[in-house]
């Protein structure tokens, strides 16, 4: 059975590492991105790339509400 993925975007490297293991424990696969442009990036793979995503919301230089404007359906 295939494990959801998640991707994570945080700008505090620290924070994303405690977030992975945490994740991680409960089963799901994590795909940690601290910088904008590595999200962006994701995001324009399509659904292959993450199943969920979870967004810093003051993230520089984009918020995680604009970078979720962006990503597709």
């Amino acid at each position: 059975m295939k494990r959801t993925r998640i991707m994570y975007d945080d700008d505090d490297a620290a924070l994303a590492q405690v977030v992975r293991e945490t994740l991680e424990r409960g089963g799901y696969e994590v795909v940690v991105n601290t910088d904008t442009e590595a999200a962006l990036w994701r995001f324009s793979r399509g659904p292959g790339g993450c199943d969920r995503a979870i967004l810093d919301h003051v993230m520089p230089p984009m918020q995680g509400i604009e970078l979720a404007k962006v990503a597709p359906p």
